[in-house]
């Protein structure tokens, strides 16, 4: 599962990711966010929060 938050708290698209280790891997979780959000600078404000079932 793939929850994703918008947060304001700089201006920016700030993303809040909750993963599954089984479901998704970090790149594929990168390259999701790329698709959804668009091509914005997200990396400097990415946290991926991984979670094992």
């Amino acid at each position: 599962m793939l929850w994703l938050k918008e947060m304001d708290d700089i201006g920016f698209a700030t993303c809040n990711i909750l993963v599954q280790y089984d479901e998704f891997k970090e790149i594929e979780v990168i390259q999701m966010l790329k698709r959804f959000l668009g091509n914005i600078g997200i990396y400097g404000y990415l946290r991926v929060l991984t979670m094992r079932p």
